[in-house]
């Protein structure tokens, strides 16, 4: 069974420092970007909750709290969106 991620996409149930307030807008953009290749919300909400393979394992939102794990996070997406298979 797949392991899930520790937060909530879009920056739900987050609060806290500058540094939780950066994390929560990259989360918000992560998810818009994913809604936007998927179509749908819910998709796009699952699939930054599960592991990637391509992201080593980690689920895209655990790697929303730094500028460098958002890029990665990011180019999987624009990945995806080109038809890469990953």
């Amino acid at each position: 069974m797949a392991r899930s991620c520790r937060r909530a996409a879009g920056g739900q149930g987050w609060a806290g420092n500058g540094e939780t307030n950066k994390t929560d807008q990259r989360a918000a953009r992560a998810r818009e970007h994913a809604k936007a290749i998927f179509r749908d919300a819910e998709a796009a909400d699952g699939w930054l909750r599960l592991p990637a393979l391509a992201l080593d394992g980690r689920c895209p939102l655990d790697l929303l709290n730094t500028d460098e794990g958002a890029r990665a996070v990011s180019a999987l997406i624009e990945g995806i969106a080109r038809g890469n298979v990953v």
